[in-house]
C-alpha cells in the first residue's frame, strides 16, 4: 500500500498536473497525452480520466474491477490456491480478512484481531495475511478500502486499455477483467 496521508483522489490531482505539464511542453500535442497505470496507479489513472477531458486515452495493467478490500481477499485466495494452501486454510485466511476489514471499517474490536494475530504464526494461512502491530498499521486501508475503481471506469469517456497477465494473483483476470469491461 501507498503513504497512509495521500489519498487516490489527491494522486489523481497529481497525475492531472502532471498531464498539463506535458501538454504544456514543446513538441507534445496536449490533445494526445495519455496515462498508463500499473495496479493500484490503475484506479489513479481511471479516477482521474474520469475527472478530466485533458487525457486522451488511458491503459491499464493489473486493474481491479473492485474495491482494494475485495481485491485483497482475491489476491490472498489467489496466491493460496497456487501455493497449493488447502481449501480449509484459505477459509481461515479469508475468515481472519472480514474480521480485518471490520476493524478498518469500524475502528472497532483492534484487540480481537490482535489475538487472531498472535494465534495466528503457527498456521500456514498467516504468512499470506497483513498482520498489524497497531491500529494505525491500518490507516492506508481505512483512507482506501472502499474506492470504487468501476465507478471512475464509468466515467472515463475515452479509448482505454485494460491488460491482465494470466498468472496475476495480485489482481486476478477472472474476475476483474469482466467487471472492468462491463
Amino acid at each position: 500500500p501507498g503513504p497512509p496521508d495521500v489519498r487516490f483522489e489527491q494522486l489523481g490531482g497529481d497525475l492531472l498536473a502532471a498531464v498539463d505539464l506535458l501538454g504544456r511542453t514543446p513538441g507534445v500535442d496536449p490533445d494526445r497525452v495519455g496515462v498508463l497505470g500499473p495496479s493500484q496507479g490503475a484506479s489513479v489513472a481511471a479516477g482521474a480520466a474520469a475527472a478530466s477531458d485533458r487525457i486522451a486515452f488511458v491503459i491499464l495493467t493489473s486493474v481491479a474491477g473492485v474495491t482494494p478490500a475485495e481485491q485483497q481477499r482475491q489476491e490472498v485466495r489467489a496466491t493460496m490456491r497456487a501455493a497449493g494452501v488447502s481449501p480449509g486454510e484459505i477459509e481461515d485466511a479469508l475468515a481472519y480478512l472480514g474480521l480485518y476489514f471490520y476493524v478498518v471499517r469500524t475502528g472497532e474490536a483492534f484487540d480481537v484481531l490482535r489475538s487472531a494475530w498472535e494465534r495466528a504464526p503457527d498456521d500456514s494461512w498467516a504468512r499470506f495475511v497483513d498482520m498489524p502491530r497497531t491500529i494505525d498499521d491500518l490507516r492506508w486501508w481505512r483512507d482506501h478500502h472502499d474506492f470504487d475503481t468501476t465507478s471512475a471506469l464509468a466515467g472515463t469517456r475515452v479509448p482505454t486499455l485494460a491488460v491482465w497477465g494470466s498468472d496475476d494473483t495480485i489482481a486476478p483476470p477472472v474476475p476483474n477483467a469482466a467487471l472492468v469491461r462491463d
